[in-house]
């Protein structure tokens, strides 16, 4: 659960700059990102979350008609009602399915449509599963082309982070205790990662002064490691973003270039007028 609400904050944001990006050529800061993540949290949180809410409240209603025919079952009522309630309860099945299709491929969609379109989470979902049913094999397409360049791209970064970190751990240890890790490095490098050949582990006897540097060390050393980890999720982001304005060219008609701008204070003193780049409405 926190997870869902950290990415409902933060994947918000990355959409808004990677949507940004591809309709205007321009990179928006940081600041302004977050500020339209927070304007329109609930908005990314519930996209997904109406999706789970549908398929409980379908499954409670199948589960809750089951209970009451096994209930009723000795009286005669249950078989009436099972009879009665069986094309209900098949379609009921139908749509909690249609609905785990729809909502495992098109939730990477969602974000990039509130990003995109500044919308609710209504018209995220529908947005969502209208692209993913009705060009299902351009969708997949798409997603087997960003992730054949994920797979070199995050490989990259991530062994090139680990990489020079550990030419730079090499110099060091080669530096303060000639190749012997007994020497002043080996009780600093007990303490960096694991992934790093550390241990995180300090002997007892260690000073203040010791405990303090191994935290400073260990504290940059997972900074660095933590931005290496975090391009996966941004690219990911950024991919889905990308994925959604070809799909919505494909299925809307809607030019790539076209993306919801914020009304700011001066257009707002000015009258009011309609953003700029907003989508006009179709007949």
């Amino acid at each position: 659960v926190w997870l869902i609400f950290v990415w409902a904050f933060f994947g918000g944001a990355i959409t808004r700059i990677a949507a940004v990006e591809l309709a205007r050529d321009e990179r928006i800061e940081l600041n302004e990102a977050t500020r339209f993540a927070h304007a329109h949290f609930w908005s990314y949180l519930w996209s997904p979350l109406s999706v789970v809410a549908a398929i409980l409240a379908f499954a409670l209603c199948i589960m809750g008609v089951s209970w009451v025919c096994d209930a009723t079952w000795t009286w005669g009522i249950g078989k009436i009602l099972l009879v009665a309630g069986l094309p209900l309860a098949l379609l009921g099945g139908f749509l909690i399915l249609l609905l785990a299709i729809g909502g495992v491929l098109g939730c990477g969609l969602m974000f990039p449509a509130v990003s995109a379109e500044g919308t609710d989470a209504f018209d995220a979902v529908s947005r969502s599963f209208s692209y993913v049913f009705s060009r299902p094999w351009r969708f997949l397409w798409y997603h087997l082309v960003a992730i054949a360049y994920a797979i070199p791209s995050c490989l990259f970064v991530i062994l090139f982070t680990c990489g020079f970190i550990r030419i730079t751990l090499f110099l060091g240890r080669l530096g303060m205790c000639h190749g012997d890790d007994a020497g002043h490095f080996g009780a600093v490098a007990s303490a960096l990662p694991p992934a790093l050949g550390g241990t995180l582990a300090l002997p007892p006897s260690a000073g203040i002064g010791l405990w303090l540097v191994n935290f400073l060390v260990s504290a940059l050393l997972y900074v660095l490691l933590g931005l290496a980890c975090a391009y996966p999720a941004s690219y990911a982001w950024s991919a889905r973003t990308t994925i959604y304005f070809l799909m919505r060219k494909a299925v809307d008609g809607t030019e790539m270039k076209e993306v919801y701008e914020e009304e700011t204070e001066e257009d707002l003193v000015a009258g009011g007028s309609a953003p700029a780049g907003e989508a006009a409405p179709k007949a």
